[in-house]
């Protein structure tokens, strides 16, 4: 939802279904990792990532700053897509087999 948002059109998650996931990473990567990943996949689905006590203040000295939210990072992922040479090198990266 945030994403679709932020972009202002509909957006299809991929990962609202967690045998998807194990199915696109199988080509990239060992069978066993593919299966991790869709474990990992269904936990986040079905339990969400909820801080416990004391994760948000360790987080915070670790990184020496306030968290950010999730709607503000994809906000300011967009804005720098926008410009010409950050959309670029993204295709590139994202085009880049995973090995």
């Amino acid at each position: 939802m945030v994403w679709a948002q932020v972009l202002g059109r509909s957006v299809n998650y991929g990962c609202d279904d967690p045998t998807m996931v194990e199915q696109n990473m199988a080509p990239f990567m060992p069978k066993w990792m593919a299966y991790e990943m869709r474990l990992m996949a269904e936990r986040y689905v079905s339990e969400g990532m909820l801080p416990e006590t004391g994760d948000i203040e360790r987080l915070t000295k670790i990184l020496g700053r306030s968290l950010h939210s999730y709607r503000d990072f994809a906000t300011q992922f967009f804005v720098v897509q926008q410009t010409p040479s950050n959309a670029a090198l993204s295709r590139r990266i994202i085009s880049q087999p995973i090995v």
